[in-house]
Order: structure tokens, then C-alpha cells, then sequence
């Protein structure tokens, strides 16, 4: 092979190697620019919705026709490059146009999805949780309750359970949740359960037998316990009075439960509100209700399984009028107390 051959070659090669990276760069450029951020100086916030399904195009799509990229080209592309293809995760993301595309595929492939916080409050009833999770968006009131009557769960305690929209009711546990959004009922429902499930110790159900009970009659009492007791020191002293009532066969004449029957978190219950018929007006009835009056802690539930022991067979709010209770062993003294009670009461709100 001649001299000039082999450098003619060489400039070729040179001539093909200097050509391939001009185009490498022109590429890099441009995908560069076409990532950019649409507008870096935005604050808006667009949430999306990443279904089963998508591939990179359908994500490149989605971001382009909400307005968050430049160009679909260029992320299919840089995707590619990045070796995200097939990693895209379902769910809804917060994106903003002052986002490049490359930090918005990493969001959706490390699933940054969009959560929402969710309170059940101790004593909060399975239709008060219903509600607030239509309130903020998470799911309908019906999806909910669906769920409730019908969903398809497994725990050991389920076999206590009533059928029913009352189904779950004092084992929805109190809890704070973080949802995504699009979450399904199904999950929401289990989630709280699970979290019950988690916090109940597993030597309560010898517990309740011990004690003459049944697990469910005990969650029961838990539920009452968590309304009545206006201060979380005062909780076993107010379990004491349920046990000692029941033991010696009076009726309960909880408000609770009676405001539970109304759906109503009054204090304060009229002569007409005590004479409803319902198995749940304790006025009425003896023995506890059919079912709990709501969704308690973990105070409450183990103060109800772990009364204190006393003689106390009443209660009643005190004169200071800061959720204590004033507790005793005698009607004559019961009424002495609520006089005080009532009298306290009724100067504070003149």
C-alpha cells in the first residue's frame, strides 16, 4: 500500500470521526435546548396523571399538552439516553414549567407522586371519616362506604364484626395517612385496619375473655371511654365506672351514646333526646350498645382493657370546666357534682 493511500485513508477516517462529533455536539445542543425548562421563572404548579400503560411517548405527550415541555422529540430521546424507558411510574406528579425535562422524568421515574395527608381523629365514626375524605378530595363518601360494607379483608378479629355500614366501626384507627392522589377506597379502608391491627396486643383477646368479654364488647367500651373521658389521665378511671355499672346490672346513661344515635357531639342532652328508642340510647337499654360509638386510640383502648380499679358508679364533668371529671361512689354525691357542674356552666356562658 502506497504512502499516499494510507494518508488519504487517514484523512477520511479523521474527516468521519471530526463529522460525528460535530453532529454528536449539534444533537446534545439541541436536546439541550428542547429540555430546557419552559419557563424558569414560573410558580405554577400542573398536576398530571401517569396511567398503566404509558410508555415514554404517552408521558412525552401528557407533559408537552399540559405545557410543561418544549418538544416530545427531545424526551423520547434524552429518555432513551437515560435509560428510563419502561421505568415511568403510575400515579399523579406536581410538575412545574420551570422544571427541566430531565428532573420531571426523574420524578416520575423515582415516583415522586402527589400525597395528601389524612387525619382520623380519636373518636371520629366511620361516617365522619367518609365525609372529611370526600372534603379533601381523596375519595367519594360512597366509594368509602362501599368498601365498608363490602370489601374483602382478612384479620383474625373480623370474625366479631357485625355486616353492614357498622362494620368497621371502632376499628378504623386514629392515625395521620398519607394518600396519593388517585388512591382507591379499598386501600384506604385497609390501611386504617392494618394500623389497628399493628397496635392491638396480641394478649388482649385472653384479656377480654378474662374479664367476662368478648375483644368486640371491649372495643365497644373503648369507643365510649374515648368519648366520655374528657382527659387522657381520666381514661381508666372512666372505664372503671362502665365495668362497675355493667357488673352490678345499671344501665350505662352514657351521653355518648346517645349522641352517637344523633349524630351530634352535644355536651349537654335534652329530656327529649334521652327518650329516643334505639339500642343505642343507654338511658334506655341496658348493657353496652350494638356496636362502638366511634374509632378510639391507643389510650382509650388500653384503658379499656385495663380499667382501674375502683368503686366509682358516676361521673360527671367538674366546675373547673377544663374536661375533667369529677368521679363518685354515691347518687347523692353524683348530684352534688352536677349541680356544680351545671351551676359553673351556666355562669361561664351567661
Amino acid at each position: 500500500m502506497n504512502k499516499y493511500f494510507t494518508t488519504t485513508k487517514s484523512k477520511v477516517i479523521a474527516l468521519i470521526v471530526g463529522l460525528a462529533i460535530i453532529c454528536a455536539i449539534g444533537v446534545f445542543s439541541y436536546l439541550g435546548i428542547q429540555n430546557r425548562p419552559v419557563d424558569p421563572d414560573s410558580e405554577q404548579v400542573v398536576t398530571i396523571n401517569i396511567q398503566d400503560g404509558y410508555g415514554t411517548y404517552d408521558v412525552a405527550k401528557e407533559l408537552y399538552d399540559q405545557g410543561l415541555i418544549k418538544n416530545i422529540t427531545a424526551f423520547r430521546i434524552t429518555s432513551k439516553l437515560s435509560g428510563f424507558d419502561g421505568k415511568y411510574l403510575t400515579g399523579y406528579y406536581q410538575l412545574s414549567p420551570s422544571m427541566s425535562a430531565k428532573q420531571m422524568m426523574k420524578a416520575i421515574v423515582n415516583g415522586d407522586v402527589v400525597n395528601i395527608a389524612f387525619t382520623v381523629i380519636p373518636g371520629d365514626s366511620t361516617e365522619q371519616i367518609a365525609t372529611k375524605l370526600e372534603e379533601q378530595g381523596i375519595c367519594t363518601y360512597d366509594e368509602f362506604m362501599d368498601e365498608i360494607v363490602n370489601g374483602d379483608f382478612d384479620y383474625e378479629w373480623m370474625k366479631y364484626l357485625p355486616k353492614g355500614e357498622k362494620r368497621f366501626e371502632g376499628f378504623l384507627y386514629p392515625e395521620t395517612y398519607s394518600y396519593p392522589i388517585g388512591v382507591k377506597a379499598h386501600t384506604i379502608v385497609e390501611t386504617m385496619l392494618d394500623e389497628f391491627d399493628n397496635n392491638i396486643d396480641s394478649s388482649y383477646y385472653a384479656k377480654a375473655k378474662k374479664m367476662g368479654r368478648t375483644f368486640y364488647e371491649v372495643i365497644i367500651i373503648s369507643s365510649i371511654v374515648e368519648k366520655e373521658a374528657g382527659l387522657e389521665k381520666e381514661k381508666p378511671l372512666v372505664s372503671s365506672v362502665i365495668y362497675n355499672r355493667l357488673k352490678k346490672g345499671m344501665m350505662l346513661q352514657m351521653d355518648s351514646t346517645v349522641s352517637y344515635l344523633l349524630k351530634d357531639n352535644r355536651v349537654n342532652l335534652t329530656n327529649q333526646d334521652i327518650a329516643i328508642d334505639s339500642p343505642y340510647n343507654t338511658y334506655k337499654y341496658d348493657g353496652l350498645p350494638p356496636t362502638p360509638i366511634g374509632n378510639s386510640g391507643a389510650s382509650a383502648i388500653k384503658a379499656a382493657f385495663n380499667p382501674e380499679k375502683t368503686d366509682y358508679l358516676f361521673f360527671v364533668l367538674s366546675e373547673k370546666l377544663d374536661g375533667s371529671s369529677n368521679f363518685s361512689k354515691t347518687l347523692e354525691q353524683f348530684n352534688k357534682d352536677k349541680d356544680r357542674y351545671y351551676k359553673a356552666y351556666d355562669e361561664h356562658n351567661k
